[in-house]
């Protein structure tokens, strides 16, 4: 047998191969089987197609789902902004927040997937996350450093999240003044490098299967709901780019401390990009209901199984070029300081929300 042979029967065994594995997700499992009926062998055929119908039925719209995994990796890596500190500037020492952000991309619902075999849904909520900043004039005038952890524990409904990076923010111009309180606050710079991870159960109905026959004196009813738990498990490393911009109205106190504001609030608007690397997988596990019943002459020795789920499905990647546009507000009165800001993603035709509280001193 020459090489070409060898060649050419290799790749006939992987085409195939190629077409059992190509499918998502798959049931296996072990057929009823009954005894005592005037034709045993007849009826348990029957009730092997009709066994063999209904899993190759329940879930076979279901695909390989690259949109809805791609759709949570993108969440998850938008989440990573949360207790953003980019409007937390002109601080004399250090600043401390707190805070939360929710990434979301399409409009799609988790029921498409069933139905459709995939959907652009996905959605991550970074619940809390601590940064704490400090001023490294001592280093570069305009320059502030920070470090921002978050994790919460994972449980079956909201799952958990962790959040850990370093970032920096400088001041390209500097705050002017264009009134007696009206302010603007010149160009920022920001940047850093911040890993998150965001793992979720997520619950898969899909369509319940009925079937029924009737072979000779025996009536057969079979059914199967197969529902699945997806265990999606996405982490990131993203490097935000980001440049921004406020104006707003600013009043000091009568001691004139610039760390020490008595009121004053912003709007924000700024352009970036988020650099992302990192990968979303999914397990599959069964969570299925499955019947059988028999009404005639026959015996059942074995009502049968739903034994295995075999899910064939690629880990998917956030987009690692992610265009952004940024708005939000920023307050703060004597130190403690609010912002609530959104960013809108044109690309991935996503957003994300965040919301922070802390100090600045």
């Amino acid at each position: 047998m020459n090489k070409l042979s060898i060649i050419v029967g290799f790749l006939f065994v992987i085409i195939s191969i190629t077409p059992l594995y190509a499918k998502g997700i798959t049931f296996t499992g072990n057929p009823p089987v009954i005894s005592g009926s005037t034709n045993d062998t007849a009826i348990n055929n029957a009730i092997q197609d009709m066994f063999n119908e209904m899993l190759n039925d329940s879930l076979a719209n279901i695909g390989n789902m690259p949109v809805f995994l791609k759709s949570m990796a993108n969440a998850n890596a938008h989440a990573a902004s949360a207790a953003t500190q980019i409007n937390y500037r002109n601080y004399d020492l250090f600043a401390i927040t707190l805070g939360m952000s929710y990434g979301i991309v399409g409009n799609d619902n988790i029921e498409d997937i069933a139905t459709k075999g995939d959907a652009k849904c996905g959605e991550t909520l970074n619940w809390v996350t601590l940064q704490a900043g400090f001023n490294a004039k001592f280093l570069l005038d305009g320059l502030y450093l920070a470090a921002k952890f978050g994790k919460l524990p994972e449980d079956d409904y909201d799952g958990g999240h962790m959040t850990y990076g370093i970032l920096a923010n400088y001041d390209l111009i500097k705050k002017r003044p264009l009134a007696k309180y009206a302010l603007w606050n010149g160009f920022n710079l920001g940047t850093g490098i911040i890993y998150q991870q965001h793992k979720i159960n997520i619950d898969l109905d899909a369509n319940a299967q009925y079937a029924s026959t009737t072979i000779e004196d025996n009536t057969l009813k079979m059914l199967l709901r197969p529902d699945l738990v997806m265990r999606i498990n996405s982490d990131a490393i993203v490097i935000p780019i980001e440049i921004s911009t406020a104006i707003g109205i600013s009043t000091f106190n009568i001691f004139s401390y610039k760390s020490c504001t008595l009121f004053s609030c912003f709007l924000t608007a700024g352009i970036g990009v988020d650099i992302s690397f990192g990968r979303t997988k999914v397990d599959i596990k069964g969570n299925s209901l499955y019947m059988f019943e028999l009404e005639g002459k026959g015996n059942i020795v074995n009502s049968g199984e739903i034994n295995n789920v075999h899910a064939n499905i690629k880990k998917q990647t956030p987009y690692y070029l992610n265009p952004k546009i940024m708005v939000g507000y920023f307050s703060e009165m004597y130190g403690i300081a609010y912002d609530v800001s959104t960013s809108f993603y044109p690309y991935s035709s996503s957003f994300s929300a965040n919301f922070s509280a802390g100090v600045a001193f």
